[in-house]
């Protein structure tokens, strides 16, 4: 209950939702269309859980990204099932990966609004000051570049991966504010 988001992993073919209202992740093999586990975000520190908003997978690594409403990033292994965290920001909200540079984008949308960069490993790489209210976030990954929507002033900030750096934030044509971004790649 309480469905926050998707992502499929076509490799694998799996599926992942995080639930905000249950603070898990559902796991279902998307051959045969069955829940085949849960993953619990409860932890010694988190008695009551902690609630996922966005999620990625890298389909290369096998590896899904979570991003938790506080300051925290999961990180779950398909291939293990072990759950790692890691520490970013004041509220983690979105999130993109690039399966090339095997690196998340994770949105902060608290002012004042970071995107932080996590490899693989776990490792918090940069964090970066993007626009106001970044809510939305994905990556071009044969660019090698990430695209932050920041809602309150209605720009997208461009995020060189490789040199894990601002490249430039433009204006938005919505008068009302960007609220998502979507990369064709």
């Amino acid at each position: 209950s309480g469905i926050a988001a998707i992502a499929v992993d076509p490799i694998r073919d799996t599926v992942f939702v995080s639930n905000d209202s249950d603070n898990n992740l559902t796991v279902i093999n998307g051959r045969t269309n069955t829940v085949t586990g849960t993953v619990s975000f409860v932890t010694t520190a988190y008695p009551t859980g902690q609630t996922p908003n966005g999620l990625s997978v890298n389909f290369i690594s096998g590896k899904v990204y979570v991003a938790l409403n506080d300051n925290q990033v999961a990180l779950y292994n398909e291939r293990t099932g072990a759950v790692t965290y890691t520490t970013f920001g004041a509220s983690t909200y979105a999130v993109a990966v690039d399966p090339i540079l095997n690196k998340a984008y994770v949105t902060d949308p608290n002012f004042p609004s970071t995107v932080g960069l996590i490899n693989g490993k776990g490792v918090l790489a940069a964090s970066l000051s993007v626009g106001n209210e970044a809510y939305s976030v994905d990556v071009d990954y044969l660019e090698e570049l990430g695209f932050v929507a920041n809602a309150a002033d209605g720009t997208i900030t461009i995020i060189d991966g490789d040199d894990k750096a601002v490249l430039e934030t433009i204006s938005a044509t919505t008068p009302s504010g960007t609220n998502t971004v979507t990369v064709d790649t």
